[in-house]
């Protein structure tokens, strides 16, 4: 099953009286188990984070290129990386995101 049939089969598209915001956690936890949690191996994982369909986004292939560049760079350098502070997220209905994510890290000496 696509995401967009699952997104319909949970009932994503509640009626307007409900708050986006309550109404997308509520579908998000149905979907994932433990879905706050940050698992890159998370599988299936039947985010809607290009699109999907005709509104798939056209720059996905370039992002996941230009991450797994990133990535190829950087986590050999990297001795320890953890968290340090809070996550921010972007308020926003249209394309949501992280706004500010502390880190702390230490380089191979």
């Amino acid at each position: 099953m696509g995401a967009f049939p699952a997104l319909l089969a949970l009932g994503a598209f509640a009626p307007a009286e409900a708050p986006p915001t309550e109404v997308v956690q509520r579908e998000v936890e149905a979907v994932f188990s433990d879905p706050f949690r940050f698992d890159v191996g998370r599988d299936p994982n039947k985010h809607l984070a290009f699109g999907f369909g005709v509104h798939y986004c056209l720059g996905a292939a370039l992002a996941r290129m230009e991450a797994r560049a990133l990535f190829a760079e950087l986590l050999p350098r990297l001795e320890s990386i953890e968290l340090a502070g809070q996550a921010e997220w972007t308020a926003t209905t249209f394309v949501g995101g992280l706004k500010h994510l502390p880190i702390s890290y230490r380089l191979k000496g």
